[in-house]
């Protein structure tokens, strides 16, 4: 018989002890519905923080029109920028008012657990994985907004593999979900790398945002 690999760190102990302060990461998500890529996203993202950052997103081969778009979006506290990137637009932005997101990826690397997960070894042999089957229910708990869509869409929960170092920082987290109502089956994959301190997210000035006449220090 042979025995389980031997795990190079303890996962509750690693994300118990992780910083708690807010970092950033690059922040790389491939979105795949019907295992066709959709959907890109990236950008240098900050965690445990109101202010979250710059992103990307740019459609992929099988992309759906406006469900997929090519755009460019800051989020700051409870603003988001968001500018057109497609060919023939004018690269204005637009301000709107959206629900300040503080989600970090080990919040449901330790729901999983909590809900009694295995943990094994990853594939690079350094870091340690947790999988298993979250319902919006639980989901709700660690993050409203994603819970919310999940509602939406009719979801009533996915599957995850979360992927963690021995910092006690998520480095992978891939979702997958069956079709639910509108929405097809998908897969969305997200890596991080290169964790560093947060970093700073400077709105776009005033002018540039269409009829605009908000303060800048609003």
């Amino acid at each position: 018989m042979t025995s389980s690999p031997r795990l190079p760190f303890d996962l509750s102990r690693a994300l118990a002890d992780a910083d708690t302060d807010p970092y950033s990461a690059l922040f790389r998500l491939r979105v795949y519905e019907d295992d066709r890529l959709a959907q890109i996203i990236e950008g240098r993202v900050n965690f445990r923080s109101r202010d979250r950052g710059r992103l990307v997103l740019r459609p992929g081969l099988y992309a759906r029109g406006l469900l997929h778009p090519h755009q460019e979006i800051i989020a700051i506290g409870d603003h988001l920028y968001r500018r057109d990137l497609s060919e023939g637009a004018d690269g204005s932005w637009e301000k709107e008012i959206t629900e300040p997101q503080v989600r970090d990826y080990a919040f449901y690397a330790e729901l999983l657990l909590r809900q009694g997960r295995g943990v094994e070894l990853a594939p690079d042999g350094a870091s340690v994985r947790v999988s298993g089957t979250l319902a919006t229910a639980a989901v709700r708990k660690i993050d409203p907004a994603t819970a919310d869509t999940m509602t939406l869409f009719e979801l009533e929960g996915f599957d995850c593999v979360i992927t963690v170092g021995a910092a006690g920082r998520v480095t992978r987290f891939e979702q997958t979900h069956p079709a639910a109502g509108l929405l097809p089956a998908g897969r969305n994959t997200v890596e991080l790398s290169a964790f560093g301190p947060a970093v700073p997210v400077v709105a776009p000035m005033p002018g540039d945002v269409p009829g605009s006449t908000w303060a800048q220090d609003e």
